[in-house]
């Protein structure tokens, strides 16, 4: 474990760096972490990485978006809460993601954290008064841009259009869409 620790903040530091290169190297490294090894993700969130990887998803580097997105995907599975209250950033940067995204599968990752997220009957409340959030899903699926994985996956399989609609009867949003 210490080992795992020390190879986990050598990647954090990285992320902190000012020189973009190395900044995406280590998001790129966090992201290979964070789905290779399941045990490393609690890590990643307790080395205070969240606030730097959600700063990444404003990059306009499909890269870097595409990195940030997936790992953020990756620790929603571990810690929901540590997404959720990053300096309150992180709802506010998928949105950013959904709605601007730097490739499809940018959309794809943002939409399925989100839905990860809203697994958490707590989290509901405070993902619907993002509305960017919603409008941002809502629109992968009218876009006829979108790639058909994305609305697939993303909205589909993954139960994103049943949380929407959810989200709506929950708390009286009818005629949102």
């Amino acid at each position: 474990m210490p080992q795992r620790n020390g190879v986990v903040k050598a990647v954090v530091s990285k992320i902190a760096s000012v020189s973009e290169q190395t900044h995406t190297d280590g998001i790129c490294q966090l992201r290979q972490l964070s789905r290779d090894d399941p045990e490393s993700r609690q890590l990643i969130v307790d080395a205070n990485a969240v606030t730097l990887i959600v700063e990444s998803l404003y990059s306009s580097s499909p890269l870097m978006q595409e990195n940030a997105t997936a790992t953020l995907l990756n620790l929603s599975i571990a810690s929901k809460e540590h997404l959720m209250w990053s300096d309150g950033g992180a709802l506010d940067a998928l949105s950013h993601a959904l709605r601007h995204p730097a490739s499809p599968f940018v959309a794809q990752c943002a939409a399925v954290t989100i839905f990860s997220l809203l697994s958490s009957e707590s989290f509901r409340p405070i993902i619907n008064d993002k509305r960017d959030i919603i409008f941002g899903l809502l629109e992968i699926v009218r876009d006829q841009k979108s790639a058909p994985r994305s609305i697939k996956d993303a909205m589909v399989e993954m139960g994103a259009v049943q949380a929407l609609f959810s989200l709506m009867i929950n708390n009286g949003r009818f005629g949102l869409i």
